[in-house]
């Protein structure tokens, strides 16, 4: 079955926040952020981070589609400077994995930063998560020397990674705000 890439709108918030729950429950050692601390916010938070994102010029979300499932997501965000994409909240079910949804998510914030000028793209990883680490590293990723404890009170540290986007021939040739399909073999898990 193809994979889908589609960006979300702002009302899409229920959609994002249910598998961001589903992905914290499943790889809670690749996020920030708590399975806890997360279903105790209030729907008003959710919709105003999802709509501040969706809404704005250099922010973007993403989800990965199997026919009408949601089997993937993450978030991009411009800086203001237009000199770095950040990425976050990457996750892929692991029904999906391997299949290339990680992959096509990843192309789609490329093309995405690449077509407003921004050279660089960078995200964190948990070191202990060698698949997560190996996925981005064979997307192109680099690790830094930047590390930082995953969340007050863990003994995991996350490093940043980062690529190049100025010369990527991979990219999706499609409009990156719209869909983008594959069937292909890559996957991953991972994210601030």
């Amino acid at each position: 079955m193809a994979i889908t890439i589609r960006t979300l709108d702002a009302d899409e918030w229920r959609e994002w926040r249910d598998l961001r729950f589903r992905a914290l429950a499943d790889s809670p050692d690749s996020f920030a952020g708590t399975l806890e601390d997360e279903r105790i916010k209030p729907d008003h938070e959710w919709t105003d981070i999802i709509g501040r994102t969706a809404d704005h010029p250099r922010g973007n979300l993403w989800f990965a589609e199997q026919e009408s499932d949601k089997v993937g997501m993450m978030f991009g965000r411009i800086t203001e400077d237009f000199d770095l994409l950040e990425i976050g909240a990457m996750w892929v079910a692991p029904e999906t994995r391997r299949r290339g949804a990680g992959r096509l998510l990843l192309q789609a914030a490329f093309a995405w930063a690449h077509s407003q000028g921004v050279p660089t793209a960078d995200l964190w990883v948990t070191e202990a998560n060698t698949a997560a680490v190996a996925f981005y590293e064979a997307a192109g990723f680099t690790p830094t020397t930047e590390t930082k404890k995953l969340r007050e009170g863990s003994d995991l540290t996350i490093r940043k990674m980062m690529r190049s986007l100025s010369t990527d021939s991979r990219q999706p040739t499609a409009d990156s705000r719209s869909s983008a399909t594959d069937s292909g073999r890559a996957g991953s898990r991972s994210g601030p």
